[in-house]
């Protein structure tokens, strides 16, 4: 694990896939008792409540976990790195991915 810190103090924390997915497990396992895929399973199969703020907590992360490896597959960059170089003007905004994924985090710029 990786831990820097931006200009305003806030810690920015980077950790390796594997690293990741054993956080997954453990927030999961602690905040509904059941692992990650024991979790998609029931979701997927409508036998968790959506209003239920852990289960809106865990499908936010599973979410962001996807998102952190398509950009890292797409773009062959982190998330933090993705959103300086998209507010930057870094980064082609007429190509679908970048779009895709600043619509994802709620960055699109209008002109």
């Amino acid at each position: 694990m990786k831990v820097t810190y931006t200009d305003a103090g806030t810690p920015v924390i980077e950790r390796t896939v594997e690293e990741s997915e054993a956080h997954l497990e453990r927030h999961v396992q602690r905040k509904v008792g059941m692992s990650v895929a024991e979790f998609t399973k029931a979701y997927l199969a409508g036998e968790l409540e959506d209003g239920d703020l852990a289960v809106d907590d865990i499908t936010g992360l599973l979410l962001l976990g996807r998102t952190r490896r398509e950009i890292r597959a797409e773009l062959d960059m982190s998330i933090v790195e993705f959103i300086d170089a998209y507010l930057a003007g870094e980064l082609d905004r007429s190509d679908h991915a970048v779009e895709n994924f600043a619509i994802r985090f709620c960055i699109r710029q209008t002109t």
